[in-house]
């Protein structure tokens, strides 16, 4: 299956569940003194993705994405909640908010049978506003 985390039809929980999960990973895991940084990055990104695939697993394969995809897809998300447009602070709080994790474990299991990882319904339909402020690069999306 071909991926795209910061595709404007990726759920929103998805994206949010990586970006919240990378930012708790990142602060618990250090780095041993015997182990090289590429080996400590891979540990780091293979804890990501195992909080990832468990948070989602009572979806069945909807949200199923393979470890090299997540590896090589993570990047580009982490980029854009990083570098998220400051002159629009409430945009990013008002998406985190929405498509926190609590939320993701506060909806209900018709809820949840609604979004996927690729063409989200669930979130076309109830989170479009919201989704929208998710900064989007390609040209296509622009307007």
């Amino acid at each position: 299956m071909v991926i795209c985390l910061i595709h404007p039809h990726t759920c929103g929980f998805a994206k949010t569940a990586a970006w919240q999960i990378t930012r708790a990973v990142t602060t618990k895991v250090k780095r041993s003194e015997n182990e090289t940084p590429k080996s400590h990055h891979t540990r780091v990104v293979q804890e990501i993705y195992n909080w990832f695939s468990s948070m989602f697993s009572s979806t069945g394969s909807r949200f199923a994405v393979d470890f090299k995809s997540f590896n090589r897809k993570l990047p580009e998300l982490r980029k854009k909640f990083s570098t998220w447009n400051s002159r629009k602070a409430q945009e990013p709080e008002q998406y985190l908010e929405a498509f926190s994790t609590d939320t993701w474990d506060k909806l209900s299991l018709q809820a949840k049978d609604e979004h996927s990882l690729m063409n989200c319904r669930g979130c076309f339909h109830k989170y479009s506003a919201v989704q929208s402020f998710f900064p989007v690069a390609a040209k296509q999306f622009l307007n």
